[in-house]
């Protein structure tokens, strides 16, 4: 049996999820915010986006308007908050 070194991962693959994981947090406060910003200016103006934003937790916001209607008010603030993005095009 291999002895492996200090702080090294006992499970490769745990060790390499570890990893991800962390590249992916910090990467992930800026592409929520960006995304939202994305989905406006992408889709057709009659496009329905949802966004709902700590859904099960005491500051539950869910909020759906047509992309040109976002583009027109203020979007909820999405830093460091789970965030679910729904579409419906007609």
């Amino acid at each position: 049996m291999l002895a492996s070194a200090p702080g090294a991962c006992a499970n490769w693959s745990n060790c390499r999820a570890r990893r991800i994981r962390r590249r992916f947090s910090s990467k992930r406060r800026i592409a929520i915010a960006r995304c939202l910003d994305t989905l406006i200016a992408s889709c057709v103006p009659s496009t329905l986006i949802c966004v709902a934003v700590d859904l099960t937790l005491p500051g539950e916001t869910i909020v759906t308007r047509a992309a040109a209607d976002w583009k027109k008010a203020n979007a909820p603030d999405l830093h460091k908050r789970p965030a679910i993005f729904l579409l419906l095009a007609s």
